[in-house]
């Protein structure tokens, strides 16, 4: 039974990470590849780098407010996190289905909070200063982008005269050479 949940949990988590590539690289770089400042393979190589660099310096906390602090430890069963990263991947796939960006760590939290109901362990005072988190920072975000870009723009473009990229800023040669 233990090699079935182990082989169950890794497919589960190729799923999960499948999706968190359709959801996150999308959002993360459509814009750099749509105005062909970035390719595509160069995008993807970029995503790779620096999400094994991030989860590596800063996303060790994340995962340990994610698995201890939210819910209690012990309701992480190994069943009830296959649960977890399975319904994560299913609002993930569900999303990119329909093109709508979702955060995957928000995604993540939401699939713990539905284990801590239903387990009875939900840290409630850390639930809302997570939520409060996720309004208050895309107003701060919003209200700082209108101020950039009424108030600091203009002078910024003056002074750099910022216009439309010819050649990617970024590219790698995907093309083998034969050597000679």
């Amino acid at each position: 039974m233990a090699e079935l949940l182990i082989l169950l949990g890794l497919l589960v988590a190729v799923f999960v990470g499948y999706n968190i590539g359709g959801s996150s690289t999308g959002v993360t770089f459509g814009p750099a590849v749509g105005s062909r400042a970035v390719r595509k393979v160069t995008a993807g190589a970029l995503f790779t780098v620096f999400a094994f660099l991030g989860a590596w310096t800063i996303g060790r906390k994340v995962i340990t407010t994610m698995s201890t602090e939210i819910v209690d430890a012990a309701a992480f069963t190994p069943a009830a996190s296959v649960g977890v990263l399975f319904f994560t991947g299913l609002a993930l796939l569900i999303s990119n289905l329909y093109g709508v960006p979702a955060s995957t760590s928000m995604t993540a939290v939401g699939a713990i909070v539905g284990l801590g109901l239903a387990t009875g362990t939900l840290n409630a005072a850390l639930m809302f200063t997570i939520l409060s988190a996720w309004i208050v920072a895309p107003l701060i975000a919003v209200f700082t982008g209108a101020f950039i870009g009424r108030y600091l723009y203009p002078h910024l473009d003056a002074k750099f005269a910022f216009g439309r990229l010819t050649n990617p800023l970024i590219a790698i040669d995907t093309q083998l050479r034969s050597a000679r």
